[in-house]
């Protein structure tokens, strides 16, 4: 089982490098490394209050974990 402050060290790391290509494709299109930012920032902060919850849910649902094991040595 997973715990709530790995999912959380997960959901950080995957929005700093997609938050970092998002604001990358920003500022090639408005060539404004404001708006950018502005992006950005609220990407990383919409995206991260549905990825945590999203990923806490997923673990509730057995589609294609193992099996735990029997007994444990």
């Amino acid at each position: 089982m997973e715990s709530p402050k790995r999912s959380m060290a997960k959901a950080l790391a995957w929005r700093f490098g997609a938050t970092t290509i998002t604001g990358g494709v920003a500022d090639v299109i408005w060539g404004s490394i404001g708006r950018a930012l502005g992006i950005g920032v609220a990407d990383l902060l919409a995206r991260r209050l549905v990825y945590c919850p999203q990923e806490r849910a997923w673990l509730k649902i057995p589609f294609g974990q193992g099996r735990p094991a029997e007994y444990d040595i």
